[in-house]
């Protein structure tokens, strides 16, 4: 059970007088206020000695919701240092309390799974995540809130009379908190109760680092525009009301993703609906749906494809060659993408994308009473566009041409990134048997990738390979096929059981 309710910053329960004399560690850049969760505990002592000294672990309100879903109480350094408690691996700051804290990574990480297939990661805090969707380079940030904080990004800690607490990618966000907001901007009667609150933020202002500019962010923006522009008269300043914590959180979850190897597989015989139901309960985040070798009629393939929209798990279809007819049809169904086969110039891809894309980043053909729009485009204008976006268009590269031609076919327009396709290159190669030129040539693929700025795969089983691509920087691997981890698994049963 829990000891004690959720502490809100708005709870002053912690008065600092008559509290024993706590400092948070330097490394987390908290300051001594009475709303701090740190000197709740120690008032929690001194009011209810019984049942604190009960206390095994200590949460944030981040973490609790990890700890309840994956059993770890962990989270990320911007959720636990304003708390004052955390554990960051070298230095556990538990001021003698010996409960069990948070565990505070440095970097958004997989705290655990939820029912074994769903990854929960590290929390983060809400005015960090605020500060880093408005982007921060050569800003100050006003977050306003109900209460409000100035705050500016470093790259190292620098002390002063502010917040120095970790933040993102080994930064540090510099923050004056405690400042008046929303609440006292909605209340504010008078200019001279406004010019109050405008010294109060040009006391912030000079405390902090020196920058250019001011970027305006927050609830408040939405409702107090005028009294906002009022106090900021004598600011270089923009608004920015449309950022917000969400926008923060979306950011690094792309960065996170960007970062993660992409898991996946191929469906190359089995017409069964199910399948990538199977798929995204085992966690993988796509299906390739062999339509070039593969037996699929356009009835079988949209079930699979529908199946796949449906449950959010990307289906790309690899195609039997460039040509419009079947393009039209498997966009129709609603694939995710398609991956085209022996890809070895430019002017292949561009056709793909032609007759894949809508106007004007192609000719794709509009009929939007169809699966792929879930039946319900609504104005066509806004439709178009969002699914020009969600549409990927992939190379396969299976042949030296296409190998020595990898830079200009990265260089396409809409072409999302490129697989290797190690069977047939090995073949074109005339090295059956042995991996080296695939590797090598693994090595001059990823190499283009990375100057192109686009993700790169492999589809193989072969350990050798997948090790080599993962020691590149792999984006994207295609393991196995439906008909390999099915007779994977009947070998096993002789194995297992005889």
């Amino acid at each position: 059970a829990l000891l004690t309710d959720y502490i809100s910053w708005r709870d002053k329960r912690a008065r600092l007088s008559g509290q024993k004399k706590v400092v948070p560690a330097q490394d987390s850049g908290t300051a001594l206020k009475d709303n701090l969760p740190l000197l709740s505990y120690f008032a929690g002592l001194t009011l209810f000695p019984k049942a604190y000294r009960k206390a095994k672990r200590f949460y944030t309100l981040g973490s609790y919701i990890v700890f309840a879903l994956t059993g770890n109480n962990a989270t990320h350094i911007t959720d636990a240092a304003a708390s004052g408690f955390y554990d960051c691996g070298g230095g556990i700051h538990d001021y003698g309390t010996g409960l069990d804290l948070p565990k505070a990574s440095l970097d958004v990480v997989c705290a655990g799974v939820y029912k074994n297939r769903v990854k929960i990661y590290t929390p983060v805090g809400d005015q960090q995540a605020s500060v880093y969707a408005a982007g921060y380079e050569d800003s100050l940030i006003l977050n306003l809130g109900t209460a409000a904080q100035i705050c500016a990004v470093t790259d190292k800690r620098i002390s002063g009379a502010f917040e120095s607490r970790p933040f993102f990618h080994k930064q540090y966000v510099l923050t004056v908190t405690g400042l008046p907001g929303g609440q006292s901007i909605a209340d504010a009667k008078s200019k001279a109760d406004l010019d109050s609150i405008a010294n109060r933020y040009s006391a912030a202002v000079k405390a902090l680092p020196k920058n250019q500019k001011m970027t305006v962010i927050g609830g408040a923006t939405l409702y107090h525009r005028e009294k906002i522009e009022y106090i900021l008269r004598n600011t270089r300043y923009s608004i920015d009301a449309d950022s917000s914590a969400l926008d923060g959180l979306e950011k690094l979850a792309k960065e996170n993703e960007a970062g993660m190897i992409k898991l996946g597989s191929m469906v190359s015989e089995i017409a069964y609906e199910g399948i990538p139901i199977l798929a995204k309960n085992a966690g993988l985040g796509y299906l390739i749906l062999d339509c070039e070798h593969g037996p699929f009629d356009y009835s079988s393939a949209a079930k699979i494809v529908k199946t796949g929209k449906l449950i959010r798990l990307e289906i790309i279809v690899r195609l039997p060659d460039n040509g419009r007819k079947d393009i039209v049809r498997f966009m129709d169904m609603g694939a995710k993408g398609l991956l085209l086969p022996m890809s070895e110039t430019k002017e292949q891809l561009e056709q793909v994308i032609a007759y894949a894309k809508y106007t004007p980043q192609g000719k794709r053909g509009i009929s939007t009473m169809r699966a792929h729009s879930g039946y319900d485009p609504g104005k066509l204008s806004e439709y178009i566009k969002a699914a020009n976006e969600y549409t990927q268009i992939f190379a396969q590269i299976e042949t030296k041409e296409g190998i020595d031609n990898v830079g200009s076919i990265l260089s396409v327009e809409n072409l999302v990134g490129i697989f290797i396709g190690p069977n047939d290159l090995s073949a074109d190669l005339g090295c059956i048997g042995d991996n080296k030129p695939i590797i090598d040539a693994i090595n001059k693929v990823a190499a283009a990738a990375v100057k192109a700025n686009k993700p790169w795969g492999i589809i193989t089983s072969d350990n050798e390979l997948i090790a080599a691509a993962k020691q590149a920087n792999v984006n994207l691997l295609c393991i196995s096929s439906e008909i390999g981890i099915l007779a994977a698994g009947y070998k096993n049963i002789p194995a297992k059981y005889q």
